[in-house]
């Protein structure tokens, strides 16, 4: 008997797979500055940003406080070379979770929230608190080569801007499987097995 248990075990343990979670971080540079569009590839991950609303391009990515992406960029700004804009879209070429971003400015925070949306789902963004890694409200799996959209509210004050440093998913895989025939053999085992307990429980009646 315990022999048969542990060939079901054996089946079971086989057949199982467990994926590993891969989290990506992306972050910002100057050399992301100046582009209507920007590419960046990390773990066999193809990342871009771009669609950017009001009068962007985004047009440089090297602020007075650190390299970042703004969320929300008032007109007083453009002073510094950064166009104003509240809206872009982030595209990935495979399925992954929103994880978290980390928050590196934030200036008059009254009225702004950012939303992340995927067709019907999103996550919103409000600035309650100060700077730092925050995790997404709703860490939602975002599909390939389908735009997010990422717009703020804009309630018209020229200084408001937010902005991040960096951007962090999860990647998706299916679960690891092993080959076809371990687990036809494994049941196999275990099926003969249980037919000889069987005959021997007959046998000694």
């Amino acid at each position: 008997m315990k022999r048969a248990l542990f060939a079901i075990a054996a089946t079971t343990i086989a057949t199982t797979g467990s994926a590993q979670a891969l989290h990506t971080t992306f972050t910002f540079d100057p050399a992301d500055g100046g582009q209507t569009s920007i590419l960046k590839s990390l773990d066999g991950i193809n990342m871009t940003i771009g669609s950017f609303s009001d009068q962007g391009p985004l047009s440089y990515i090297d602020t007075p406080v650190g390299n970042s992406l703004p969320l929300l960029i008032g007109p007083t700004y453009a002073n510094f070379g950064i166009l104003p804009y509240n809206s872009f879209a982030i595209t990935f070429d495979q399925p992954v979770k929103l994880i978290s971003y980390n928050l590196n400015n934030l200036w008059l925070i009254n009225g702004i929230s950012t939303t992340f949306a995927q067709n019907s789902l999103q996550s919103i963004e409000t600035y309650t608190t100060g700077l730092g890694s925050k995790s997404f409200n709703n860490q939602f799996v975002a599909l390939a080569n389908v735009p997010i959209s990422v717009a703020s509210t804009n309630i018209g004050h020229p200084d408001r801007w937010a902005a991040i440093n960096s951007l962090t998913v999860e990647k998706q895989s299916l679960p690891a499987s092993v080959p076809g025939p371990l687990p036809i053999l494994g049941f196999g085992a275990a099926f003969g097995i249980s037919r000889r307990l069987r005959r021997r429980v007959a046998l000694s009646k």
